[in-house]
């Protein structure tokens, strides 16, 4: 998947930001394929933030977002690994409502969770669902957890093909800027005014969208940076499940059917394993036939 950051501050104000464009993500992320229109657009718009939280911490950590009812079972999560490895799933029940339905019951919650392989234990945090949005969950997250006042903005763009692009913004207050401040009041209202054809599509470059949002500021651009995001591979943990599954059975299986096929609820990918695929899991009779 084609991605590409944006990273700029601004010269005369403490404030810094990034763009994240992502192109056909439901290409590359299959649970987008199948999922209601308010379901993908909701764990598009988590992906895209976590893609952007893992990035901006310059890789040291994987990201895992979550919203969950705890009544209703309803469930959705949005992940991407350090290696940029992406994930995201809605059980039925939250795929049946939506993110504001949910942020109005008073047992739901929304965690980020942070993994940093360095670290004894990933580090968590439970966010508030007031305002209604992952983008304005997340914001709650940065400003009152990470104690960092910062504006966070997803969109996403669904091309008649059904081609869905993803574009996220962050400005983040350096020190010296609070949110008492005239400019941080004045970025809030131009961000107000952002469209997603201009944020979530490359047909406007994304210096030239800089340009037009702040016109009155001076900006310093830093070289784009282009990497690959991709979806994450179920197979090896399909591998690992398997492994738990007696020998007569896998053998059984195999002798019936010729391969064992598997599908990730998360990714919507089906894995089909063969008795070659298999060999390590089969004792040295099995592997003989």
């Amino acid at each position: 998947m084609s991605t590409t950051l944006h990273p700029f501050t601004f010269q005369d104000i403490p404030l810094r930001g990034r763009i994240l464009r992502m192109e056909n993500i439901a290409q590359h992320v299959h649970t987008l394929h199948d999922a209601p229109s308010a379901t993908a657009t909701m764990l598009a718009e988590m992906l895209a933030a976590a893609a952007l939280m893992v990035y901006d911490a310059e890789h040291r950590v994987s990201v895992n977002l979550q919203v969950q009812n705890v009544s209703s079972k309803a469930m959705a999560f949005a992940h991407c690994s350090r290696e940029g490895h992406l994930k995201a799933y809605a059980n039925a029940e939250m795929q049946a409502t939506t993110f504001a339905a949910i942020g109005q019951q008073p047992d739901s919650h929304f965690a980020v969770t942070l993994d940093d392989h360095t670290a004894p234990q990933p580090y968590q945090s439970l966010v508030g669902l007031v305002k209604g949005s992952p983008t304005a969950a997340l914001e709650d997250y940065f400003t009152n957890s990470v104690q960092t006042p910062t504006y966070f903005r997803v969109m996403t763009l669904r091309h008649p093909d059904g081609t869905l692009d993803v574009g996220a913004i962050f400005l983040q207050a350096l020190p010296g800027l609070t949110m008492e401040d005239d400019n941080w009041t004045r970025m809030g209202h131009l961000l107000a005014t952002l469209k997603p054809e201009e944020l979530a599509s490359t047909a406007l470059p994304a210096e030239k969208l800089l340009t037009m949002l702040f016109a009155e500021d001076t900006l310093r651009l830093m070289p784009p940076e282009t990497f690959t995001l991709q979806a994450d591979d179920p197979r090896p943990r399909m591998l690992a499940a398997l492994a738990n599954v007696p020998v007569a059975e896998l053998q059984a299986m195999l002798d019936e059917l010729g391969s064992v096929t598997l599908t990730d609820q998360t990714s919507g990918k089906a894995e089909t394993f063969d008795r070659h695929d298999l060999a390590h899991l089969l004792d040295a009779d099995t592997t003989t036939h």
